[in-house]
């Protein structure tokens, strides 16, 4: 059946303005986005008279429904998934616990009640302290030509300035989770081309992760945030990227952290992250602006179903 979000006001991170109009849904998937207008009869209408609708947001490193005896799949009764939703995340990525050893697959999940898994390209995590420079270049290499999908952990600024300069040589589908601010490398970092993964959780306070992540922003670079939950709990994530407007950044770049950057450092930017038709109806539906304590999510929807409602 089709659905129709009625009267309500869109944040498209296209980098288009906000704008009122209607969304219709069918198939998981936003057909079009019309003024707002008499609604189809056949159509399943969500009323959404002042309210403010997001794309979904996306957290791209948290161990959900990971246990001791579980540690590379998460299980879906985990209680987490519904309190992701009901803060209004959609998606997010499972990365399997330290205790794995490399390359770990992370797999992709929608949250709510019922979890499901998300068709995703393969994701490998490779942390750089256990690899040689050889074994690092040649990692990336074949992935490149076999079209895979890495991600490099860096946490030390040698390790950083290794991956820049490797990817500057091979290039390929690379994210970089990093954790190891260098002043001296921001520049080259921003102009690397490949999507920065900031873990809150790792954070020694505010300005080694918001202050970095809007310095990047300012730079060009692709940042998007984690709370690597449970270290930070996964509900947190809309305040996390409202503490970067604390450091400079505009609402629009602290909304990418976790809307359309997310996306891409997820590798899901051609179906997430944005508000266009032909995109998943992931969306969150809120009262006020995300970035602020007051505001309520009202309703979360992944794949035009709702998963929250308040």
């Amino acid at each position: 059946m089709m659905l129709w979000i009625h009267h309500g006001v869109i944040h498209p991170m296209t980098g288009a303005a906000p704008f009122a109009a209607d969304i219709q849904i069918e198939d998981g998937r936003i057909l079009k986005l019309v003024p707002p207008d008499a609604h189809p009869a056949n159509a399943s209408v969500l009323d959404a008279a002042g309210l403010h609708i997001w794309p979904g947001f996306l957290d791209p490193r948290t161990h959900l429904g990971l246990t001791e005896e579980h540690p590379e799949r998460p299980d879906p009764s985990d209680t987490a998934f519904a309190q992701a939703a009901a803060a209004g995340v959609t998606a997010v990525a499972v990365c399997p616990a330290p205790s794995v050893p490399a390359p770990r697959k992370c797999s992709f999940w929608q949250t709510g009640r019922v979890p499901e898994p998300i068709n995703a390209p393969e994701t490998l995590i490779y942390p750089m302290e256990s690899m040689t420079e050889a074994a690092l270049h040649h990692t990336l290499a074949e992935a490149k030509e076999q079209h895979q999908r890495i991600r490099l952990v860096a946490c030390t600024p040698s390790e950083l300035a290794l991956a820049l300069r490797l990817h500057a040589e091979l290039g390929g589908d690379v994210a970089l989770e990093h954790r190891a601010a260098s002043d001296a490398l921001l520049p080259e970092l921003a102009a690397g081309g490949m999507p920065i993964i900031l873990s809150v959780a790792r954070s020694r306070g505010e300005q080694s992760v918001y202050g970095l992540a809007a310095q990047l922003m300012r730079l060009g670079a692709v940042v998007a945030l984690s709370t690597d939950h449970p270290t930070a709990r996964i509900h947190h994530l809309p305040l996390c990227a409202g503490l970067c407007l604390r450091f400079g950044a505009g609402e629009e770049a602290a909304m990418a952290t976790i809307t359309r950057n997310a996306a891409q450092a997820m590798g899901l930017e051609a179906t997430r992250g944005c508000i266009a038709p032909g995109y998943a109806a992931d969306l969150t539906l809120l009262d006020g602006s995300p970035l602020r304590l007051a505001t309520a999510v009202r309703y979360t929807l992944a794949g035009g179903k709702i998963i929250y409602q308040r």
